[in-house]
């Protein structure tokens, strides 16, 4: 529940090595990378590897080195999904089925609801229409 919209929208992407966006986003980030290399140079072969999670009462678990947040969020409570987004973007990643990157721009700024409404994208639109109606 700690994790920016910024950072939550990020994880799991996969970007050019001379991207200009590189982890650091705000002070205390707790965001990395990770290379992606060759196959023929990958050591690990196709281990099943974790990495730490946390769920709503602050225990620590693994989960699949592969669930990013926006998975890993989907498996949370709608109450907690509220907490992390807000009531309407809550909704809106729910009713919509939208992922994280829906609510930020290409600088993974994250949009205000009055932005979400004025963009001309037919998936947050239809996902608006759906929570509005409710």
């Amino acid at each position: 529940g700690r994790t920016t919209p910024e950072c939550q929208a990020l994880d799991g992407q996969i970007m050019d090595i001379d991207s200009s966006i590189q982890p650091g986003f705000h002070w205390n980030c707790r965001s990395t990378t990770v290379p992606i290399i060759k196959d023929e140079y990958n050591l690990v072969g196709n281990a099943s590897l974790t990495r730490a999670a946390r769920n709503e009462e602050g225990t620590t678990y693994s989960v699949d080195a592969r669930t990013t947040y926006n998975s890993w969020l989907k498996t949370q409570s709608s109450e907690f999904q509220n907490e992390v987004l807000g009531e309407t973007k809550g909704a809106l990643f729910r009713e919509g089925n939208l992922n994280l990157n829906k609510f930020v721009d290409e600088n993974y700024r994250h949009y205000t609801l009055d932005e979400l409404r004025d963009l001309n994208d037919k998936e947050i639109q239809s996902a608006f229409n759906k929570v509005d109606n409710q």
